[in-house]
């Protein structure tokens, strides 16, 4: 028998609607109308009277920052509404005022392609297609004139990703960003020749050998140089290293051999050119590995002669002296 004051199953059932109405109503008016903080990466640093009042100064922010910087734009920080009551040590503001010191702690920021090169970002471009047309860039600064055998490869490892980077860090021509990856890290340091210095002894103040100089300054005579002359000591280090391999062909001279004949016309010990002898020319072809536009290997593919050479022919005296 059922006690007159049990519920019904039907009654339980609208009991437990009307407990979950009114729980949905409290958190809907805590969420709402119950004032939220707005964060910037984890951080409080307004509390406002509602968290939709935070969400549209987020939204304001954004705006104002896309019409200002010419272009649509989002935050590089990471910002969020959490509804939640006062803490004791932020001082509530307006709508208007949240979006204004939103707008302070902020900065503006799109999705660029970044050009990451061993796992590490280096230059950040409007698009993908920048990306690449910088990365040919690159390899159109560096490469020999000499042809080719197969694709320029990177030494390193590179990879282009989509990601938030701060607007004024986005390059915007792809030549100059070129630039900034042969650049690379520190700034190259010169020597401005002076009295009575010479190459050898400029080489040997900075730990360089003769020949590692020259290399620093290609073209440069460091047999003559002038006062005021600015040699290069030392070179930045640039982001990324272009492998190439061409075919180079030269043309060298085969030296001639001497041959000797006993002249009995000639006093023992006396000598005489009967023919003067003439090198020869030689095409040989090499197989050429360069970094970054200088040789750093060759090896010898095919070798022919051209033009034979000619003996010379001495006459040694075999007489009486």
């Amino acid at each position: 028998m059922v006690s007159g004051s049990a519920l019904t199953w039907g009654e339980r059932i609208v009991y437990w609607i009307i407990i979950l109405g009114l729980l949905a109503l409290v958190s809907l008016y805590r969420g709402g109308r119950g004032g939220a903080v707005v964060k910037v990466n984890g951080q409080p640093i307004v509390w406002v009277a509602s968290a939709s009042a935070g969400q549209r100064a987020i939204e304001k922010a954004k705006q104002m920052l896309s019409q200002r910087e010419g272009v649509g734009v989002t935050f590089f920080e990471t910002v969020s509404v959490e509804p939640r009551e006062r803490p004791p040590d932020i001082i509530p503001v307006s709508e208007e005022e949240a979006y204004q010191t939103i707008l302070q702690r902020v900065t503006p920021a799109v999705r660029a392609a970044v050009i990451q090169i061993n796992g590490k970002n280096t230059v950040a471009l409007p698009t993908v297609a920048d990306a690449e047309q910088t990365l040919l860039w690159v390899q159109k600064k560096v490469l020999p004139v000499n042809e080719l055998l197969e694709k320029p490869t990177f030494k390193e490892k590179v990879e282009i990703r989509r990601a938030r980077v701060p607007l004024d860090r986005v390059a915007r021509d792809p030549e100059k960003a070129a630039d900034r990856l042969l650049r690379g890290e520190g700034e190259s340091q010169y020597h401005e020749v002076k009295k009575g210095e010479v190459a050898v002894r400029i080489a040997a103040r900075y730990r360089l050998s003769l020949s590692q100089l020259q290399a620093l300054n290609p073209g440069r005579n460091l047999h003559r140089l002038q006062i005021g002359d600015r040699l290069i000591v030392r070179k930045s280090k640039p982001f990324l290293t272009v492998v190439s391999k061409h075919r180079v062909v030269e043309k060298l001279p085969v030296p001639f051999s001497t041959e000797r004949k006993i002249a009995l016309t000639l006093k023992g010990g006396q000598t005489k050119i009967a023919r003067k002898g003439r090198p020869g020319v030689k095409e040989v072809t090499y197989f050429v590995t360069c970094e970054n536009g200088r040789e750093v290997s060759r090896q010898v593919w095919d070798e022919r002669i051209l033009q034979e050479p000619v003996a010379e022919v001495l006459l040694v005296g075999g007489g009486q002296r």
